[in-house]
């Protein structure tokens, strides 16, 4: 339709409802639907994080990694040996916060930009990082223009602020990478349309509200023309009823048509929707967990814990091999660290008894490991501590607890004497 037309079909429109002295209406927020889209503001993480599944997506995420505990191990070649004590940079890598916050940090600049850009603060004696501090990703830049030498891609320049940024004090940790690129995709920029229009369907949504959406209905006199001082008070009048919710009282030559319009027939629940189930499926979530909903329909698990498996395995998995690739960097060499997985999987009480009755019969976890788990403190016991399997470890207690038995005493031969009477000899041995 010609935007002219269109302008003179709602000005008569608008036209038509003055005339009969409806509902006063001082601003339309319907009449922003008919105009022509302007360009969408460039997308930023604040402005991003505005729209409601986008905040979701980056609150499940990051907080979940987070949460988890961070272990250390020694490799040992054929097998590793767990670490009592966790690598310094990891016991306080910040000087805001703990290392959930740090670690947090890390995840929010990942999901939002696409990138982590992180500035050792402080080095031990052999060279390894002891604090790292995460820059805000809009104020760092990396030049990797060039083919070879600094400015390439095995040598890039960075900065923050303009100020360039020694190599050995920048960590960087990349999401999706391009080849030939140092800087990983950004999800705000590579989907800045989808952010953008589910920015705009929400807002839409709160001004249809705010503003009243629609008027309440249509008030007409069918038998006379109202002047403009009887309007205002019949509209007076109306509205204090509307407001208050009572009853509507009138004459045969008024007519009252209450208008509605539900927030589905809007469409607005379908926009939210709609957007939720693309930012999801752009940070690989489950759109179930973040509002939206899957092309099939709802997924639906048999129980809480295969739903946590399949977000473990299919979401959280990627994310934490990032992370601890990058960590293992910093730290030294034959030493490296794993996030603890099985910490999110949450059983029913019988069900975890029963896996803790099978990791100790086949040795998988001591006693002492298992009432560690549960929050109890260990038992002084040396076979608390034993990893043997459980028959294995009954068989050598049982051995250990068997008295020892004397072994019976090799018989004395006769005594011959010298004559060769050897008769009281055998006697006596006989008697024996």
């Amino acid at each position: 339709m010609d935007k002219r037309l269109l302008q003179r079909y709602t000005s008569r429109v608008f036209g038509w409802f003055r005339q009969r002295f409806q509902r006063a209406v001082t601003s339309l927020p319907w009449l922003n639907f008919l105009q022509s889209p302007g360009r969408f503001e460039t997308t930023s993480a604040d402005r991003a994080l505005r729209l409601t599944p986008v905040y979701a997506a980056v609150r499940l995420l990051s907080t979940s990694i987070a949460a988890m505990p961070l272990q250390g191990f020694r490799d040992l070649g054929d097998r590793r040996a767990k670490l009592q004590r966790m690598p310094r940079l990891f016991a306080s890598p910040t000087v805001q916060g703990t290392r959930y916050d740090w670690v947090q940090r890390a995840m929010v600049s990942l999901t939002l930009n696409g990138n982590a850009y992180g500035l050792i603060t402080e080095f031990d004696g052999f060279g390894h990082p002891l604090g790292i501090e995460w820059l805000p990703p809009n104020e760092v830049s990396v030049d990797d223009s060039q083919s070879t030498g600094r400015g390439s891609f095995a040598l890039p320049i960075w900065r923050w602020n303009g100020i360039e940024i020694p190599l050995e004090r920048m960590v960087h940790i990349p999401w999706v990478t391009m080849p030939g690129r140092v800087k990983g995709l950004s999800p705000l920029g590579a989907f800045a349309s989808v952010v953008e229009m589910g920015i705009a369907g929400q807002n839409m949504a709160a001004n249809w509200f705010l503003n009243g959406g629609i008027p309440p209905g249509t008030f007409k006199n069918t038998a006379q023309t109202v002047s403009p001082d009887q309007s205002k008070e019949v509209k007076r009048v109306l509205m204090d009823a509307i407001r208050t919710g009572e009853p509507i009282v009138y004459g045969r030559d008024w007519d009252f048509t209450a208008v509605a319009l539900s927030p589905r027939e809007a469409q607005f629940v379908e926009t939210m929707r709609l957007s939720a189930s693309q930012v999801a499926s752009i940070y690989g979530i489950p759109a179930e967990m973040i509002g939206g909903e899957t092309s099939g329909g709802r997924i639906t698990y048999e129980n809480v814990e295969a739903q946590t498996i399949h977000f473990i395995v299919f979401t959280l998995l990627p994310w934490v091999r990032k992370l601890e690739d990058a960590f293992d960097q910093l730290i030294p060499e034959g030493v490296f660290v794993r996030f603890n997985l099985d910490s999110m999987v949450r059983t029913d009480l019988r069900t975890r008894h029963e896996v803790f009755q099978i990791d100790r019969r086949i040795g998988l976890k001591t006693v002492n490991e298992l009432r560690t788990l549960e929050d109890n403190d260990p038992l002084a016991d040396p076979i608390a501590d034993s990893a043997l399997p459980l028959n294995a470890l009954v068989q050598a207690v049982q051995l250990q607890q068997q008295p020892e038995t004397e072994e019976p005493a090799e018989p004395e031969e006769p005594e011959v004497n010298g004559n060769g009477n050897n008769r009281d000899a055998l006697e006596r041995y006989a008697r024996r």
